[in-house]
């Protein structure tokens, strides 16, 4: 196996960065995180599309910033209270280091896998709706009675 093979079985290393004199560990996204990710992405359901040409850093700040927080806390296991406390010169370091250790998740990993559910995904869609219409019917309610009330 070539070492760039290797390089793509192997779990990447934590990275270190110092912010506000503290060093911190940002560590790759794992298995045993994923309930939290499930709460981080909840967070972000609510968030708007970035509309073109818009800037991604302002936009992330006025929209993406919770989410951010969250994220941030997760792979670093700092809390909250503290990322939100830094300077913003630290705070902003720190939030690149995690989006670069954990850019390939997303990129590389994430989005794949979801392209690859979007087929699975309109077979149920498709599926699901045939099973709310029976052929035939109408789909509205008449009011009428099913059944008479005289033998």
């Amino acid at each position: 196996m070539t070492d760039a093979g290797l390089e793509q079985v192997l779990p990447k290393a934590p990275r270190k960065v110092t912010v506000s004199g503290v060093e911190v560990t940002i560590h790759p996204v794992t298995v045993i995180q994923l309930p939290g990710l499930l709460d981080v992405l909840d967070e972000m359901t609510g968030l708007p599309a970035l509309p073109k040409d818009t800037p991604l850093v302002p936009f992330l700040v006025r929209h993406a910033s919770g989410p951010l927080l969250s994220f941030s806390a997760l792979v670093t296991g700092e809390t909250k209270e503290w990322i939100g406390s830094l300077a913003l010169d630290d705070g902003v370091k720190l939030y690149g280091a995690v989006v670069e250790e954990n850019v390939d998740f997303f990129v590389e990993r994430l989005l794949p896998a979801m392209k690859a559910l979007i087929p699975g995904l309109r077979l149920v869609a498709a599926l699901w709706g045939g099973l709310q219409s029976s052929p035939g019917s109408s789909g509205t309610d008449t009011g009428g009675p099913t059944c008479s009330d005289t033998p």
